[in-house]
């Protein structure tokens, strides 16, 4: 059907033209109920569209929904090429004790940075405690409703600026955030060694 090309010409030129980017995982996993080709097959997806449009490898994660999961993981991401997951809980379920920023550590000793939200994305202005010069704003729409309009991200964008002003934003990927992190002087990451819980 021409309306179903010309949407998938639309979708590639702005993967093309670097318009939306994509992260390493297809969906959010039941870490403890996976077995691990079920893990290692999901990676295809996001390698074989980077190799198509001539793209690195991501090396950012995010999973929504599942509150908690298996230190299992880590070696799998880590080994995988992935640096940082971000972690949204559904805000009706309860939520595991760990900090909002952390190394998880897996239990061959390897580590990502890992941040956990307890709703889908992050607020669009970091608490008050927050320890870091560097905050991700992770900004989700509901289920099944899209992106946000520009008109939204530009009211988004303004709300920033006013509520705390001279900040610099940068619109990226979620690796971004890793990136801006790790050059920030004198920053103590808490380690995390264990299943959440």
């Amino acid at each position: 059907n021409a309306t179903d090309s010309a949407q998938k010409q639309a979708i590639e030129d702005a993967f093309r033209n670097k318009r939306f980017v994509i992260h390493a995982l297809p969906f959010t996993y039941e870490t403890e109920a996976m077995d691990l080709e079920e893990f290692v097959r999901g990676y295809g997806f996001s390698s074989k569209l980077s190799r198509e449009f001539g793209f690195p490898l991501p090396v950012d994660a995010k999973m929504t929904d599942v509150p908690v999961h298996t230190w299992g993981l880590v070696p799998l991401l880590n080994h995988a090429g992935i640096k940082f997951m971000h972690i949204g809980c559904n805000g009706g379920s309860p939520y595991p004790s760990v900090p909002p920023v952390f190394w998880w550590e897996g239990p061959d000793g390897s580590r990502i940075l890992t941040m956990y939200s307890k709703d889908y994305g992050t607020p669009l202005i970091p608490p008050s405690d927050w320890p870091y010069q560097t905050y991700l704003a992770l900004v989700m729409t509901g289920d099944n409703q899209g992106p946000p309009k520009p008109e939204d991200v530009k009211n988004m964008i303004d709300e920033v600026h006013k509520k705390m002003p001279g900040v610099s934003i940068k619109i990226g990927r979620l690796s971004d955030f890793y990136d801006a992190l790790m050059i920030e002087k004198d920053i103590l990451i808490p380690v995390v060694k264990k299943d959440m819980c």
